[in-house]
């Protein structure tokens, strides 16, 4: 390889990994960042005389071990919000005191000896450019924003850069998109046909490794060589792979500087790790909102997750007074009881969070997201008129005597308060489809009473209802934000559902047409309920939908058997109609009636 002419590189985090430089690999973030949110809820929690920390403790012993870095990163971002967490990652990345180390440097110099024509990163650092820039040597960064103005030796960060924060990428849903066209033409127009050099890369992204896989396949390289210190049939992504690739079990480091012709460093001592967690702020309830959102996610422990979210409930009520976090914490329980199938005291939760959203919009005044607010108004206010009878009972916690917080009790355009808007719409979308499954759940389990099987099937109607708006939104948008294409998403799907269970209507051209939307919108979740459906009423799965569905899995970390298929198995608890026909009490009862 030494005498190897013009080469094209492929960069992973590994590159980035070596001292003097230290950048953080995925699991030492997200592992860093969970042992830091648990020790900030037992600092602040036991200075109060508290236990509640231990909730946390209990959590972070069950998900460390099976919680995928993307989702830390997905849940921290709708605990924190993801402005902040995009602004605690630039600096977790993008230290000052940070400096290329010798691999970075010999690159660089491979690329003044005129010797590599791109370089392809998924890394969001910019070590390699402050070595590029050392030389003097000009090049072109490109993301997917600016993908035609590729100039002299392009840099291409198909993941983004921390030196535009608003290319980053890094949750699952922003990977299922897959790469842009864009990015996928200006790859095989840079890439086919020249050696290609992979290093420091692990192929854990459902986007870029896929891509790379059906070109290496495809032989559409004059050469692969994969650099890596893992034996071969220990590496997880490129054993298969053996056939079309020269496998060099070396580091990075050791690799690039021999090429350069390079003096590796004198003495290489182990890896110290720089501290690495994210950590927007240290309030408590967003941590504890943190965990209960990843238990959910994984399917494990409804109960424990339900606990903690009474915990984000006490810091409001006794802390922050905040009535927009009080009807995030409603809200996640009720999903909590939901997953416990225990729909009664789901339905109370609901309603209770529910009713204090409609407070909430009623005091906001939001020009900007005017649409969506009162798409999202229209959508409670059609439940009230359901239900025909106005009841005055209140809230799950209120009812046996808690006082109402009183504090923040609206939105504003702050991005705080932007922030908790989303997370709040975020939520209550998110119990109402849990609200759906198990209606549909029951439906499906053939009941004795045929009334009570046909205002089953009728729940996700009347919870999905409208959201014109949101549907305009989402067309305009693009991919720019998951949540407004929840509500378009599930009505369709749920009308698909709802036709295999009563035999009417093309249920497997609905579901076709479900997944097409599900990718476009990179909703991975949405594609693997459709994939799990037509598998379980045999209406049979193509190759590249079988692919897609194990990827899936693979790449996303998703546990169908434990948190897909229990929302489809009948005789989950059958539940009064008032959750989706409960109208909230007159404003005029006052705050404790709400």
């Amino acid at each position: 390889m030494s005498d190897s002419p013009r080469m094209n590189l492929l960069l992973g985090a590994g590159i980035s990994a070596a001292a003097p430089a230290r950048i953080p690999l995925w699991n030492e973030i997200a592992h860093d960042t969970m042992q830091f949110l648990y020790r900030t809820l037992e600092h602040r929690i036991r200075a109060t005389g508290g236990d509640g920390y231990l909730l946390a403790k209990q959590a972070l012993d069950i998900i460390e071990h099976e919680v995928y870095p993307e989702t830390v990163l997905e849940c921290l971002s709708r605990a924190y919000g993801r402005t902040d967490v995009v602004r605690a990652l630039h600096l977790l990345l993008d230290p000052p005191d940070c400096e290329p180390n010798a691999c970075h440097r010999a690159i660089a110099q491979l690329c003044e000896q005129g010797r590599v024509g791109v370089v392809v990163t998924t890394n969001f650092d910019v070590l390699l450019e402050r070595a590029l820039d050392q030389l003097g040597l000009t090049y072109s960064v490109i993301t997917d924003r600016n993908v035609a103005d590729a100039g002299i030796l392009p840099l291409i960060k198909v993941h983004g850069t921390v030196a535009d924060a608003s290319s980053l990428i890094f949750t699952r849903n922003e990977y299922y998109l897959g790469l842009p066209s864009s990015v996928r033409e200006a790859l095989r127009s840079y890439l086919a046909g020249c050696a290609l050099v992979i290093a420091g890369y692990s192929g854990n992204d459902i986007d870029m490794f896929p891509f790379v896989r059906s070109m290496i396949e495809g032989k559409m390289f004059e050469q692969v060589h994969v650099v890596d210190p893992v034996a071969l049939e220990d590496n997880k992504r490129f054993a298969g792979l053996g056939d079309y690739v020269e496998y060099h079990q070396e580091s990075a480091e050791e690799f690039f500087c021999r090429l350069a012709g390079t003096s590796l460093p004198a003495s290489s001592p182990p890896r110290e790790r720089r501290v690495s967690a994210i950590a927007p702020s240290e309030d408590k309830f967003p941590a504890a909102l943190f965990f209960a959102d990843c238990l959910l996610h994984l399917g494990l422990d409804a109960g424990l997750a339900f606990s903690l979210l009474f915990l984000t409930q006490d810091i409001v009520e006794e802390e922050t007074g905040d009535l927009r976090q009080l009807c995030i914490s409603l809200l996640a329980k009720s999903h909590a009881l939901f997953d416990s199938a225990d729909s009664d005291s789901g339905e109370s939760e609901y309603s209770a969070g529910r009713t204090l959203l409609h407070r909430l919009l009623d005091n906001s005044d939001l020009p900007n997201q005017k649409d969506m607010l009162s798409e999202f108004g229209s959508s409670l206010a059609a439940l009230e008129i359901d239900a025909g009878v106005r009841r005055s009972a209140s809230t799950s916690g209120f009812m046996s005597g808690r006082s109402m917080p009183r504090g923040p009790d609206r939105f504003d355009d702050s991005p705080r308060g932007l922030g908790l808007l989303h997370s709040v719409l975020y939520w209550e979308l998110r119990t109402r489809i849990r609200v759906c499954f198990s209606a549909m759940a029951f439906a499906a389990s053939n009941p004795s009473s045929e009334q009570q099987r046909l205002d089953m099937l009728a729940v996700p109607d009347q919870l999905m209802y409208g959201f014109q708006k949101w549907q305009k939104y989402f067309a305009d948008k693009g991919n720019a934000d998951e949540l407004p294409f929840i509500p378009l998403f599930y009505s369709k799907y749920f009308a698909a559902y709802r036709s295999l269970l009563t035999h009417l209507g093309d249920a497997t051209q609905s579901l076709d047409e479900c997944l097409r939307i599900s990718k476009q919108a990179g909703f991975f979740l949405g594609s693997s309920h459709c994939y799990f459906l037509k598998d379980l009423y045999g209406l049979g799965l193509s190759e590249a939908e079988r692919t897609d569905y194990v990827s899936i899995q693979d790449y996303c970390g998703v546990d169908v058997q434990r948190t897909i298929a229990p929302l489809y198995r009948p005789g989950r608890q059958a539940f009064s109609l008032s959750v989706a026909t409960y109208t909230p009490p007159l404003r005029d009862a006052g705050d404790a009636a709400i």
